[in-house]
């Protein structure tokens, strides 16, 4: 019996478009070298379509070894040009892979983490850390060259990439990202949110969460006061302060930013420290170097095209999330063994680890063709 509820209508004018298992599927024949790759029919919408539309694999002159290979080795971070000569294939083909990677991983990215969702138990509103990572600088041919940078924002208690942002650190990417990860969570007030000491964070904060207050009159003569911006009690903000001396950490201190009396309340409450700190964030930069050759100090295999930069990360990321076991939040089974868990293990999004063969015939609800 196939097994047909991944997979979901692609037709954006059709009456199932994006539905998975409804059994809108059939099996209408089979293709390909053996007789192995299925043609599927739409009942509602009457259109035939390969099982690979939507997935990297789609139209794709490579074997399928050969692209689970190419994102095997992205998701390990290794670069192109050595990937490209352990596979047996032309680095511009191993780049052009690496970016419908990119592309299907964004797109199931927005699919499967629509939000932050709650513990069992656990208070009702959650954490968030937000700190930017340094990229190794790109090409000099590079259009956007010189250095790069990710702007993350990571659950501390479940490791959960929510909402990553890749690009230089200016005010419009910190905006981008803030309007990004506040639909992802549903719009809730976060129960912390720690940032290091950025200082354009407190204005698109202002901008997603306040709401615009009009002062009433006052029935005096004179010009009636101008309406503001009031963000609710329940909105946190609070930064990391670092003295350095000799490009070494001294001192440390936190300053909070929006909401104090909320702040020392969550604080009390959480359940990765009783500090405000960014050391979660700074540790998953650290895992993020490990795992994507571009952003390793001093290295040869920087990035030379800022597409595959940005797609090599996107997929990292999401690899990260639903493929990478961490191992603090591994916990004890029924018969007194550890079991591994992904950061979507962890947040109640996924029920195993993803392996990358089955994360690749997964297809997305659109897929663009590169």
């Amino acid at each position: 019996m196939d097994d047909l509820g991944p997979f979901c209508g692609l037709n954006p004018r059709g009456p199932d478009h994006g539905k998975r298992g409804h059994g809108n599927r059939t099996v209408t024949s089979r293709y390909g070298p053996g007789k192995v790759r299925r043609m599927l029919r739409c009942r509602t919408g009457k259109a035939r379509v390969s099982e690979r539309k939507g997935t990297p694999r789609f139209d794709a002159r490579l074997s399928a070894e050969k692209v689970t290979a190419v994102r095997a080795h992205v998701a390990e971070g290794i670069g192109t040009r050595k990937t490209a000569r352990r596979i047996r294939a032309h680095p511009g083909t191993v780049a052009r892979y690496t970016r419908r990677a990119g592309d299907h991983a964004a797109q199931r990215h927005d699919e499967l983490v629509p939000f932050s969702p709650e513990h069992r138990g656990a208070p009702v509103r959650r954490e968030v850390g937000a700190r930017r990572q340094e990229a190794e600088e790109l090409c000099r041919r590079c259009p956007r060259q010189g250095d790069g940078g990710d702007h993350v924002a990571l659950d501390p208690e479940t490791r959960l990439v929510v909402s990553p942002v890749v690009g230089k650190r200016t005010a419009d990417a910190t905006h981008a990202r803030v309007r990004d990860f506040r639909p992802r969570t549903g719009g809730r007030a976060m129960r912390r949110m720690t940032s290091d000491e950025y200082p354009v964070y407190a204005e698109p904060i202002r901008g997603a969460y306040g709401h615009v207050v009009a002062p009433p009159r006052a029935g005096r003569p004179g010009r009636p006061r101008n309406p503001h911006v009031a963000v609710p009690p329940a909105i946190t903000c609070a930064t990391v302060h670092k003295e350095k001396e000799n490009n070494r950490v001294v001192r440390a201190s936190t300053r909070v930013v929006l909401g104090a009396a909320a702040v020392a309340l969550a604080v009390a409450a959480s359940a990765v420290g009783r500090v405000v700190s960014t050391s979660v964030v700074g540790r998953h930069n650290g895992t993020d170097r490990n795992r994507c050759r571009r952003k390793a100090r001093k290295t040869y295999a920087l990035s030379k095209d800022w597409d595959t930069h940005r797609a090599a990360t996107v997929f990292r990321y999401f690899s990260y999330n639903f493929g990478w076991p961490v191992r603090t939040l591994r916990v004890k089974g029924e018969r007194g063994r550890w079991q591994k868990r992904t950061p979507a293990m962890a947040a109640g999004l996924a029920d195993r680890v993803w392996s990358m063969s089955e994360w690749v015939a997964y297809p997305a609800r659109h897929m663009p063709r590169k």
